[in-house]
């Protein structure tokens, strides 16, 4: 039988609030545990769909393709074709009507030519005249020898051999050397000048170009030879047949 004189066991406020510690601690460690976590989520950044989570501070790489340039496309120049230059001697033959192949039509305002005379003599012939042909009355030359026309040639100017045209007398002379007396006659140089066109070598043109007339005088040198005696005047002038040559390279088709 129990003893009523007993004392009840006194419960002990301190262990009470030794186990009330305990559990504030867990819920503190609880706390933190969730507040680590939470804090390492916002760090983190949301997870993306295929569960990978990205890198802090990456960087974004984008592609670069190589860009070809096109090569550019070389349009060739062409060479101009060197037009056809006639020869000396196929210049030359014009004047007997042979065509020169290379020759341009008459036509046009400028009408490139050369002008082409005969020599008489051991050599006789059709010769071009200019520097390189030991003559230079016709300064036109120079275009076609300097290569100076802006085309081929269309004319030739054909200077025919010189004939001689009486002009009249100056009465009786007598010879000083051996005392002879005969009559002296005057004569004057004419040149009949074609204008050649060299495509077909007919004759488009021709002039008469005449020579200084001699004057009669009280004394004339010694003709030389048999009575009568013949005296001439000078040639007909280069420049001016050069002139007559330089207005038909720039005259009128008709």
């Amino acid at each position: 039988m129990p003893n009523s004189s007993a004392k009840p066991t006194a419960v002990r406020p301190h262990a009470h609030r030794r186990n009330l510690r305990s559990l504030v601690g867990i819920g503190v460690v609880l706390v933190v545990v969730a507040s680590c976590t939470a804090r390492s989520s916002m760090l983190d950044g949301p997870a993306s769909s295929s569960g990978t989570l990205p890198s802090i501070g990456a960087t974004p790489t984008s592609t670069l393709e190589a860009t070809i340039e096109p090569t550019p496309v070389i349009t060739p120049v062409p060479t101009p074709t060197p037009l056809p230059t006639a020869t000396s001697d196929e210049l030359v033959a014009a004047c007997d009507g042979t065509p020169v192949p290379e020759a341009d039509p008459y036509s046009g305002t400028i009408h490139p030519l050369v002008v082409v005379y005969y020599e008489d003599g051991v050599d006789k012939g059709w010769r071009l005249g200019g520097e390189e042909y030991n003559t230079d009355d016709w300064e036109i030359n120079q275009n076609w020898l300097d290569d100076e026309w802006p085309g081929p040639i269309q004319l030739v100017v054909c200077l025919n051999p010189l004939k001689s045209v009486k002009v009249g007398s100056c009465g009786y002379y007598k010879r000083s050397g051996d005392g002879k007396i005969g009559a002296v006659v005057r004569y004057k140089w004419s040149e009949t000048v074609r204008v050649v066109v060299a495509s077909t070598g007919k004759t488009l043109q021709s002039k008469v170009f005449l020579g200084g007339t001699p004057t009669c005088s009280s004394k004339l040198d010694d003709p030389g030879g048999s009575p009568p005696w013949l005296i001439h005047g000078g040639k007909p002038s280069g420049d001016v047949i050069d002139a007559y040559a330089t207005a038909v390279s720039t005259q009128t088709v008709k």
